[in-house]
C-alpha cells in the first residue's frame, strides 16, 4: 500500500489530473451503469410478475364454471388459451380438496398432486410460480396455478449488461483524451514556470523570464511570477546602491557611537553621584526616623516618669481619709494627670501610625459588652451634664466578634468622649447596625454611629475637621480644649481596620459621626448567651415610662426582641391614665423626668395596682434613692447605665418570683479600707526596687508598703545585682533605663548569675517608654512581666496577687530536688493570705470570692477557663512529642497561669513542675509529669463544669 502510494506521490502534475479525472469519471460511469441495471432488471421483473397475475386472474374467472360443474374437458379448454404463450411452462386447476381438475401440457406431473397454495408462490430458481384462490360470491371454488419460465428476463438482462459495459468503455476512452488534453494545458506552462524558479534559485540569475501563451488563472500566475522577478532583479540593484550607503552610514555611526559613549559615561558617572546622593538623603531620612522615634521614646520616658509620681502619689492620697475640699483637690489633680496621659497617648498612637508600625489584635470579644463598658465608664460624664447616653445594636448584628477590641473601644471612646464635650443639652446615641456581609457570613462591615445633639459642625469646619492638631476653629480649643488628634487617629484606625470615617452635621444642629470596620465572625463564642425562657415572655405588655425618645426605642426593640410586647409612655401622668384603662403586666420606669419624677409616679401607680410589678431606673449619683425606692417596696432598682444582662434577670424575677439573683451592690462610697497584706509564710513580701528617679523611688515604694510589702530601694542596674547576690528577693521591679547599668543589662547579668544556682526570681520591668517593641524587648532579657509607667496602685496590687497565684512556690526559688517526683513537696507556699492552700481540686482564688456577687464575671471567667485549657494541654503534648523544651516551658507557664487564676492548685503545682522540668530539658522527668497532668487537667476541667459556685464562693 505504501509503495502505491509512494508512486502516485512520484507521478507528474498530467499523470495525477489524468489518471484522478479519469478514474473520477470510470468510477461514476460504473455506477450510473449498475443503478441503470439494477433498475431493468427489477423493472422486467415487476412487468413479468404483472403479466403472470393477469393471466391467473383471467383463468380463475373463466375456470370458475368448470370448477363449479367438476368439468375436467370444460376446464382444460380453459387452459389451451396460454399455449400460445411459449414461457409458460405449466397450468393447472385444482379443486377444493387441492387435487388436479384439469392441467396443460395434457400429461399429467405427479408433483402436480403435492402442491400447496401456501409452498408455490413466487420465483423459484428460473420459474416463476403463482397458486391463487378461485372464489364467486365469497365462496371458494378451487385453485389457480401457473408456472412461468423467466429466461426471458436473464436475456434481456444480459443484453443491457452488455450494451452498458460497452457505453461505459466508450465514455471512458473520450474522458481519457479530453483530460489529458486539458491537464497538458495546465502542467506544461507550471512545468517551465518550475524549471524557470528552479534555474533562478540556482544561479542567481533574475534576468531569466517564463514564456508560456497560457491563458485564464495559470497564465496570471506566470505573468506575476516574471512581475515578482523584475522586482527582485531591481531591488537587487538598489540594494547594492543601498549597501554602498550603508557602509558610509556604519562608518559615520561608529564615529557617533563613541561620541555618544564619551557622553553615556560621563552621565552614568553623573547617575553614580546622584544615586549615592539619594543614598546618603535616605540614610539621612531614616536616621531622622528613628531619631524621632527615639525622641518620641525619650520624651515619652521623661513625660511619663514625674506624671508616674503624680497619678501614684494622687492614688495614694485618695486612699486615705479627706474632707470635701481636700478630695476637690485631689480629683482635679486626677483629671489634669489623666488628660495628660491621654494626650502623651495620642502623640504616641499617632507615630506609631504614620511610620506604619501600629499592629491589630485578632482576639475574640463581645461587642454588647464593649458598648455598655463603655458607656458606663463616660456615664458620670453625662450625669453630671444632665444629658442622656444610650447605645443600641440592631438585631442581624453578631454579637461575637474576632478583632482588636481595644483600638474599636478607642474609636468609640474618642467619637463619644467628643460629643459628650460639645453637648450641653440633649443626648448623645451610640448605633450599630450591618452594612455588608461577606463569605458566607464569615466577615462583616459593620456601620457605627455616634450622634449628638450639641454645637455642630460647619461645612467650612468639616474641611479640616481630620488634621492633625486642629479643631473645628481656635474658639473650639479655648471652649473645650483637646489636641485635636482624636479624630484623626480614630479616622486613621477605621482606615488600618478596612472601614472609613464621614461626619453629617450642621451648625447649630448637632452632629452625627459615621464609621465602618471590617470584622471577622466568632464562628466558636465563649458560652456566655442569655438563655432566655421566651415561654415566661409571651403574650407579656411592658409599659416603659422614660421622657427620653431614644432610651424609649432603645428599650423597647429589646423587649421586642425578647418577644414582650413594648408600649412606650413619654410622662407618668400619661402612664397612669395608661394602666388604668388597660392591662400591664410590669412597668418600666425612670426615675429623672419633668413634671413627675419616677417614685411619685410609682406611688400613684401603686395606688391604682397595688401588685403591678414595678422596675425603677435611677442614677447611682444619688445612693438616697435606692433607700426610697426599697421603702417604697419597689420590685427592683437598676442603675444606670442599664445593661441587658440586668434587664433581662429583673423581668425574669418579675415573671418568675421564684427566680434567684444574686444583687451586686452599687458602688455608692468609696472603699477607703487599706489593700490586702500580700504574705509569704505569715512575713511580709520582700522586694527589691530598682529605680533612678527619686520620686519614682519614693511613690512605689509608698504603694509597695502600702500593699504590706518590705521594700528595698537602689539607684542603679549595678547597685541591684549587688543587692540581688547579698540578699534573698520575693520579687524585683526593674526600672529599664538607669544610670552605670541599666535594667536590661542588669537583668541579664541577674539571670547569668541563675544558671549556676538553679534559682529564678520573678523580675517586673517598671517602663515609661511606651513605643512598641519595648515590651517585646523586656521579655528578650529575660524579664517576666512589664508595667508601663504611669500605673497605679491597683496595677500593683493585681500583679502582686496574679505573681501569688501563678508562683505559689517561693519566689527565691530554693533549688529542686533531683527527683521530679518530690517537686511538688519542695514547692512552698505563697499566696495573698496566710490561710495554707486547700488540697482540693477547685479551690476558689481570692479574685473569684471578690467578684463572688458579679455572676456574669464568674461565668466569664469559667467558660474561658473550660475553652481554654483543653488547647493549653494540647500545646504541652505536642512540645513534648517534638522535644521542643523552649515551646513546652511557655505552654506549661501558660496552663500554669490559667489553673492559678481559677482555682486549680493541685494543676497549677504539676504544670509549675513541667515548666520547671522543661526549663532543664529534663527528658525524664516531663516524661514522668505528663500523664499527671492530662489527669489533673481532665479533672478540673471536670470540677469547673460541675460546680455550685454559690456554695463555693
Amino acid at each position: 500500500m505504501y509503495r502505491f502510494l509512494n508512486k502516485i506521490r512520484a507521478f507528474s502534475l498530467q499523470q495525477k489530473l489524468t489518471y484522478s479525472m479519469l478514474l473520477t469519471n470510470v468510477l461514476m460511469l460504473l455506477l450510473i451503469a449498475t443503478v441503470f441495471v439494477f433498475y431493468q432488471y427489477y423493472k422486467e421483473r415487476q412487468i413479468l410478475v404483472a403479466k403472470v397475475q393477469t393471466y391467473a386472474h383471467i383463468l380463475g374467472n373463466n375456470g370458475a364454471s368448470a370448477l363449479l360443474l367438476n368439468d375436467s374437458v370444460f376446464a382444460k379448454d380453459v387452459l389451451v388459451a396460454l399455449n400460445r404463450d411459449e414461457h409458460v411452462v405449466q397450468v393447472a386447476l385444482f379443486t377444493t380438496k387441492e387435487e388436479v381438475l384439469a392441467a396443460i401440457p395434457s400429461r399429467q406431473d405427479p408433483a402436480l398432486n403435492l402442491l400447496s397454495h401456501t409452498e408455490t408462490y413466487g420465483f423459484h430458481g428460473r420459474y416463476y410460480e403463482i397458486f391463487d384462490p378461485i372464489d364467486s360470491e365469497g365462496k371458494l371454488l378451487g385453485y389457480i396455478y401457473i408456472k412461468y419460465s423467466t429466461d426471458s428476463l436473464y436475456d434481456s438482462l444480459i443484453l443491457i449488461v452488455l450494451l452498458t459495459l460497452g457505453t461505459v468503455i466508450l465514455l471512458s476512452l473520450v474522458t481519457f483524451w479530453v483530460t489529458s488534453m486539458i491537464s497538458e494545458s495546465v502542467s506544461i506552462p507550471l512545468f517551465h514556470l518550475a524549471t524557470i524558479a528552479q534555474l533562478i534559485t540556482d544561479k542567481k540569475d533574475y534576468s531569466l523570464r517564463v514564456e508560456s501563451d497560457a491563458m485564464g488563472e495559470i497564465g496570471t500566475t506566470i505573468d506575476a511570477f516574471n512581475t515578482m522577478i523584475k522586482t527582485i532583479f531591481t531591488r537587487e540593484k538598489q540594494l547594492e546602491l543601498s549597501n554602498d550607503k550603508l557602509e558610509e552610514s556604519r562608518k559615520l555611526l561608529e564615529f557617533r557611537v563613541e561620541e555618544r559613549t564619551r557622553e553615556l559615561q560621563e552621565r552614568v558617572l553623573q547617575y553614580d553621584r546622584a544615586r549615592k546622593e539619594s543614598r546618603k538623603l535616605a540614610q539621612e531620612a531614616q536616621i531622622a526616623s528613628q531619631t524621632k522615634d527615639a525622641f518620641l521614646a525619650n520624651m515619652s520616658h521623661e513625660m511619663r516618669t514625674p506624671l508616674h509620681g503624680v497619678l501614684g502619689m494622687t492614688s495614694l492620697l485618695d486612699r486615705t481619709r479627706l474632707d470635701e475640699k481636700q478630695r476637690q483637690f485631689v480629683d482635679t489633680i486626677k483629671k489634669a494627670s489623666g488628660t495628660l496621659l491621654t494626650i502623651i497617648n495620642d502623640i504616641l498612637d499617632l507615630s506609631k501610625i504614620e511610620s506604619g508600625k501600629i499592629d491589630l489584635e485578632m482576639i475574640s470579644f463581645n461587642l454588647v459588652k464593649l458598648l455598655e463598658e463603655i458607656v458606663e465608664i463616660l456615664y458620670p460624664r453625662v450625669e453630671m451634664k444632665h444629658i442622656a447616653l444610650t447605645k443600641y445594636i440592631e438585631d442581624d448584628v453578631p454579637k461575637h466578634l474576632l478583632g482588636d477590641p481595644t483600638r474599636l473601644k478607642q474609636i468609640l471612646m474618642n467619637l463619644t468622649n467628643n460629643a459628650i464635650k460639645f453637648t450641653s443639652k440633649g443626648e448623645v446615641f451610640i448605633k450599630c447596625s450591618m452594612q455588608s456581609c461577606f463569605e458566607d457570613k464569615h466577615e462583616v462591615v459593620l456601620h457605627f454611629v455616634v450622634k449628638d445633639t450639641g454645637i455642630g459642625i460647619s461645612d467650612e469646619q468639616q474641611k479640616r475637621l481630620f488634621r492633625a492638631f486642629t479643631q473645628a476653629d481656635n474658639s473650639t480649643t479655648r471652649r473645650f480644649g483637646g489636641t485635636g488628634l482624636g479624630l484623626v487617629i480614630s479616622k486613621r484606625l477605621t482606615e488600618i481596620m478596612g472601614g472609613e470615617m464621614w461626619v453629617k452635621s450642621e451648625a447649630g444642629k448637632g452632629s452625627e459621626f459615621h464609621f465602618t470596620i471590617r470584622l471577622v465572625v466568632d464562628k466558636n463564642p465563649p458560652n456566655e448567651n442569655i438563655d432566655v425562657p421566651v415561654h415566661l415572655f409571651a403574650k407579656k405588655r411592658a409599659l416603659i415610662v422614660d421622657d427620653n425618645e431614644t432610651n424609649r426605642y432603645v428599650l423597647s426593640m429589646l423587649l421586642k426582641h425578647w418577644q414582650i410586647e413594648a408600649v412606650e409612655i413619654s410622662s407618668g401622668m400619661a402612664a397612669l391614665k395608661y394602666i388604668a384603662e388597660n392591662r400591664v403586666d410590669v412597668v418600666l420606669l425612670d426615675y429623672h423626668m419633668p413634671e413627675m419624677d419616677g417614685l411619685v409616679a410609682a406611688k400613684k401607680i401603686r395606688d391604682i395596682d397595688p401588685k403591678l410589678p414595678i422596675v425603677l431606673a435611677i442614677s447611682a449619683s444619688d445612693p438616697q434613692l435606692l433607700q426610697q425606692a426599697n421603702n417604697m417596696n419597689i420590685d427592683n432598682v437598676l442603675i444606670k447605665p442599664l445593661k441587658e444582662e440586668l434587664i433581662f434577670e429583673s423581668l425574669l424575677r418579675v415573671f418568675q418570683p421564684n427566680f434567684i439573683q444574686k444583687e451586686s451592690v452599687p458602688p455608692f462610697t468609696r472603699n477607703y479600707d487599706k489593700a490586702p497584706r500580700l504574705q509569704v509564710h505569715n512575713r511580709p513580701l520582700k522586694i527589691l526596687l530598682a529605680e533612678d528617679n527619686p520620686v519614682n523611688q519614693f511613690t512605689a515604694s509608698m504603694m509597695l508598703e502600702e500593699l504590706g510589702c518590705r521594700v528595698d530601694v537602689v539607684c542603679d542596674g549595678q547597685l541591684a545585682l549587688g543587692a540581688y547576690e547579698r540578699e534573698p528577693y520575693d520579687l524585683i521591679f526593674m526600672d529599664g533605663h538607669m544610670p552605670n547599668m541599666d535594667g536590661y543589662e542588669a537583668t541579664k547579668a541577674i539571670r547569668d548569675l541563675e544558671k549556676d544556682t538553679g534559682k529564678h526570681i520573678f523580675i517586673v520591668a517598671m517602663t515609661a517608654n511606651a513605643l512598641s517593641g519595648e515590651r517585646e524587648h523586656c521579655f528578650s532579657v529575660g524579664m517576666d512581666e512589664y508595667m508601663s509607667k504611669p500605673y497605679t496602685l491597683q496595677d500593683i496590687q493585681n500583679l502582686l496577687v496574679r505573681f501569688c497565684q501563678q508562683y505559689k512556690g517561693n519566689a527565691i526559688s530554693t533549688p529542686f530536688d533531683e527527683n521530679p517526683e518530690d517537686w511538688t513537696e519542695s514547692v512552698p507556699s505563697l499566696i495573698p493570705t496566710p490561710e495554707p492552700a486547700s488540697p482540693d481540686i477547685l479551690v476558689p482564688t481570692d479574685y473569684m470570692k471578690s467578684i463572688a456577687k458579679q455572676p456574669e464575671k464568674i461565668k466569664q471567667l469559667i467558660t474561658l477557663a473550660i475553652s481554654c485549657l483543653p488547647q493549653q494541654l494540647q500545646s504541652v503534648e505536642e512540645a513534648f512529642k517534638r522535644k521542643d523544651w523552649e515551646v513546652l516551658e511557655r505552654a506549661a507557664h501558660t496552663l500554669k497561669g490559667t489553673a492559678a487564676n481559677t482555682g486549680g492548685e493541685q494543676l497549677r503545682i504539676t504544670a509549675y513542675a513541667m515548666e520547671q522540668a522543661a526549663k532543664k530539658i529534663d527528658a525524664k522527668a516531663t516524661k514522668k509529669l505528663l500523664p499527671s497532668l492530662k489527669k489533673q487537667t481532665e479533672a478540673f476541667l471536670n470540677a469547673l463544669k460541675t460546680a455550685d459556685w454559690s456554695t463555693l464562693l
